[in-house]
């Protein structure tokens, strides 16, 4: 899922446009490049989730599976994972608001009308950045709680906890940096 919203998030950006236009150049059509950007960004976070998984499985007092302990915690990073997914679709919703208003009333009146923004672009990055803080705090204490039900004291759950929380901390940075670039309109 974290694959997916990264994917959606980026396909917004100018570095869509850079990474295609590259795997082009090297010799891949669009609809490979686009499938290899797709495929990079569903593997790379099961990768690292399973390299997390690996060592918090290890920190464990009475050690578990890699997929067991993958299939624990992945659910603490649903919290995160929404919350890309909202605040990407904040952006629609507050910037191209009135349009689908507009877009409503043409189903009635045969005239449809492209308005705008409900609200200025700060509003809308300040709600995404709000909205990544609230679901990184969310994985933290979702991961805290699995990592607790683990394990007999806090400092061990903290202690099988760590690996997952520094992966939240990459994913909080990409979520940051995505939504720290301006975003456009799909197609134009």
């Amino acid at each position: 899922m974290v694959g997916v919203v990264i994917i959606q998030n980026i396909g917004m950006l100018a570095i869509w446009g850079n990474l295609t236009g590259w795997l082009i150049q090297s010799g891949f059509g669009e609809k490979s490049a686009i499938a290899l950007l797709y495929a990079a960004a569903i593997t790379i976070p099961l990768l690292l989730m399973t390299f997390s998984s690996k060592i918090s499985s290890s920190l464990q007092r009475t050690p578990s599976s890699t997929i067991d302990n993958f299939a624990a915690f992945g659910y603490a990073f649903i919290p995160i994972d929404v919350a890309g997914h909202v605040a990407h679709n904040l952006f629609h919703l507050l910037s191209e608001g009135w349009s689908i208003v507009g877009a409503f009333t043409g189903l009635f009146t045969g005239n449809v009308s492209f308005s705008g923004p409900i609200t200025n672009s700060s509003v809308v990055s300040g709600l995404q950045f709000a909205f990544i803080i609230v679901g990184g705090l969310g994985t933290l204490f979702v991961a805290y709680k699995i990592a607790r039900a683990r394990e007999s004291c806090w400092q061990d759950a903290v202690r099988v906890m760590l690996p997952h929380a520094l992966l939240l901390f990459v994913l909080f940075g990409v979520n940051m940096l995505l939504f720290s670039t301006t975003m456009t309109h799909r197609g134009g």
